[in-house]
């Protein structure tokens, strides 16, 4: 695998743009401080805590692996976060209001589901370090593209419930869906690491 997909870029934009939106919002909504700073702080904690505990590591083909997947896990996790903080910013400057509560939440439910379908999509394409994955880099990437797929899926039902389905029950709705997909991707990769053992 080439380092040049090992960029700290990426995950350094979303650590900065989530810690910035989270300490924002708990700025303009006192009364949610505890969470906004959760949000804020939790991508630059685990990223720090993650680098520490391989520093000592040695810096061979799988290091850089490793390296790069969990970069890339970073940056979809950020971009996850920043998603909701930035539509929560806009509803407390009062852009929304002529929209009113149900359209503001079908408009965050819409987003959601836009950004797991795009994480669906790339997911299958990000570094693994292969050497790690306890079966045939062959399963490995089948594995990773049946996810991708799934989640693509669950996603595109998810976001077409937000945008459709009658306001008061696309709630529960779309989050059947959701897990429905986890749990068939969660079995998959069990049944994977099963059949490796």
């Amino acid at each position: 695998m080439s380092r040049t997909s090992n960029s700290i870029f990426g995950p350094m934009a979303m650590v900065v743009l989530t810690f910035s939106l989270g300490a924002i919002a708990a700025y303009r909504e006192p009364e949610g401080l505890i969470a906004f700073m959760i949000a804020a702080l939790f991508l630059p904690v685990a990223w720090t805590v993650i680098e520490i505990k391989k520093r000592n590591q040695e810096r061979d083909e799988r290091f850089y692996e490793n390296q790069a997947a969990i970069r890339w896990s970073i940056s979809a996790a950020g971009l996850l976060m920043a998603v909701p903080l930035a539509f929560t910013l806009v509803v407390s400057f009062g852009i929304t209001e002529a929209l009113g509560d149900a359209m503001e939440q079908r408009i965050l439910g819409v987003l959601f589901g836009v950004i797991f379908l795009l994480y669906g999509n790339a997911a299958p394409k990000r570094p693994i370090a292969l050497q790690d994955a306890g079966c045939s880099p062959e399963r490995a990437q089948a594995q990773a593209r049946f996810a991708g797929r799934m989640f693509v899926l669950t996603a595109l039902a998810y976001t077409l419930i937000w945008a459709f389905a009658p306001i008061e029950w696309a709630m529960p709705a779309a989050m059947a869906v959701l897990f429905s997909g986890v749990i068939v991707v969660v079995a998959s990769a069990a049944s994977l690491y099963r059949s490796k053992n």
